[in-house]
């Protein structure tokens, strides 16, 4: 476990927070409550769960499909990483996702475009 990792809360409520300050290019198993995720940088979600939340201003350039999301010399630079982590009646603003195919599809579906 890293310095970053075993300092950041389990649980993180009613916060602001911005990718760029981080730190870290990952995040595992927290969860977040009522927080807004403000980007850039882009983010990876890998094994995590959505539930109540918002996307603001999602549209088609808010989904990146690499080919790989394992391995992260295929992902963009300063992509976070989020790994198993909740995410529960958050807003996500600014934010871009990478991920496969599969996972840009399903993440559309939960976050239609804004028209």
């Amino acid at each position: 476990m890293s310095a970053f990792d075993a300092a950041l809360p389990m649980i993180l409520t009613d916060l602001v927070v911005r990718l760029a300050e981080l730190g870290a290019p990952w995040v595992h198993r927290r969860r977040f409550v009522g927080c807004s995720i403000l980007g850039p940088p882009p983010a990876l979600l890998a094994g995590c769960y959505i539930q109540g939340s918002r996307w603001l201003g999602v549209s088609e350039a808010s989904f990146v499909v690499v080919p790989d999301p394992t391995d992260a010399s295929k992902l963009p630079p300063g992509t976070i990483s989020f790994v198993d982590c909740t995410f529960d009646n958050c807003e996500f603003i600014d934010f871009t996702v990478v991920g496969s195919r599969e996972q840009i599809e399903t993440l559309k579906t939960l976050f239609p475009l804004s028209g």
